[in-house]
């Protein structure tokens, strides 16, 4: 008898923490689902004490916006409710709220997503019910959750502003993707929805394809950052950085094609050198005519007036000694009777990429007969 008792209370227990594993596992929400809510529908919820819960489900078979709504149905009462959003893997959405009447915060998901939402009793809750309401609006103009990370970006649009809004739990960012099929202008515009300038704060980064990041916006009030891009596929990222959860903010970018003038090189000088081991030529003082703007130029020297024949190619950032208007190579060249130059302009990314034009107009430049002898001894 003894052995067949200990074995009932080995059986026992085993049930008891299978049960307890059920309890625990992902799946448990909706095992235990009180009742399925349609969209824009009120329900009545009455919990018997502080002890008490409900699990709800719902589905959200487009993208849109929902809002959970909580009204205390005693117009004077101030019993309270404890409520908790779960999406379909049983991860917290929210914050557990708590009040007599809530608002949960706005949410933004894209499509074909189920939620749990889960009820607690609180303080008097014996005493009176609630009106449950999930609110929902579709909408194209929202970001779509869960946008956390680069594989789930948003994608947005040029010149169709995009709304969203850090969410309160397990939402530390909101990504956005872009893709330029070139070389492009940009200008990103991000600010609160509503009303700017308040004490919200707000981080937001661009990120290329790889990964690397630059901060363009840390405020509160809206504001536009510009720059040019190549082509490629882009990020941006926004972030909480001083109470901004569950405010609603605005973000837009418009692009433009970029223009980039091919320069021409008006005249330059070319000075031998006549040193005991080595003699060679250098070019400086390249003037160069551009309308457009310019952080640098590629000038490109041949040997023959096709540009066939490369003796040297040289990025030239501005600096002290360097212009848009004027440049000079650093390169000491072969000797030679005749050099032949080109000229492109080239732009900067955030990242400090190069974008390039066109070349211009070849320029030809000659030694002086008396110069190339002597270097020729």
């Amino acid at each position: 008898m003894g052995i067949r008792t200990n074995r009932s209370k080995l059986y026992a227990m085993f049930f008891l923490l299978l049960l307890f594993s059920i309890l625990k596992s992902p799946g448990y929400a909706k095992a235990a689902v009180t009742q399925s809510l349609n969209l824009n529908q009120t329900y009545t919820v009455k919990l018997e004490n502080m002890t008490d819960s409900r699990l709800y489900e719902f589905h959200v078979p487009q993208a849109g916006n929902f809002q959970i709504h909580l009204k205390n149905t005693n117009p004077v009462g101030t019993q309270q409710i404890s409520a908790q959003l779960y999406d379909s893997n049983n991860q917290p959405v929210t914050d557990s709220w708590k009040g007599s009447n809530i608002e949960m915060p706005n949410y933004s998901t894209k499509e074909n997503r189920t939620f749990y939402l889960k009820l607690e009793g609180h303080l008097g809750i014996a005493r009176t019910s609630f009106d449950l309401t999930v609110n929902f609006e579709p909408a194209d103009d929202w970001e779509m959750e869960d946008n956390n990370t680069p594989a789930n970006a948003t994608p947005v649009l040029a010149g169709k502003p995009v709304y969203g809004a850090i969410n309160d739990l397990n939402d530390d960012c909101d990504y956005f993707q872009f893709h330029l099929d070139s070389a492009k202008n940009i200008s990103v515009t991000f600010g609160p929805k509503e009303v700017s300038g308040e004490k919200h704060l707000w981080k937001v980064f661009l990120l290329d394809s790889e990964n690397h990041s630059i901060e363009i916006y840390r405020d509160s009030v809206t504001k536009t950052y510009r720059c040019r891009l190549k082509k490629g596929t882009y990020y941006i990222k926004a972030e909480d950085f001083l109470d901004s959860k569950n405010i609603a903010y605005s973000l837009s970018f418009e692009e433009s094609d970029l223009k980039l003038e091919p320069p021409s090189i008006s005249s330059l000088k070319a000075t031998g050198h006549n040193r005991l081991l080595h003699k060679y030529v250098e070019l400086n003082d390249i003037k160069i005519k551009n309308s457009g703007t310019a952080a640098g130029y590629t000038v490109k020297v041949a040997k023959k007036k096709n540009m066939k024949g490369n003796l040297v190619t040289e990025n030239i950032d501005f600096d002290r000694e360097n212009s848009k208007k004027k440049v000079s190579l650093k390169a000491k060249l072969e000797v030679r009777k005749a050099y032949y130059l080109q000229a492109r302009s080239y732009l900067l990314t955030p990242f400090q990429e190069k974008i390039y034009g066109k070349y211009g107009a070849v320029k030809e430049k000659k030694l002086k007969d008396s110069v190339y002898k002597q270097l020729k001894k």
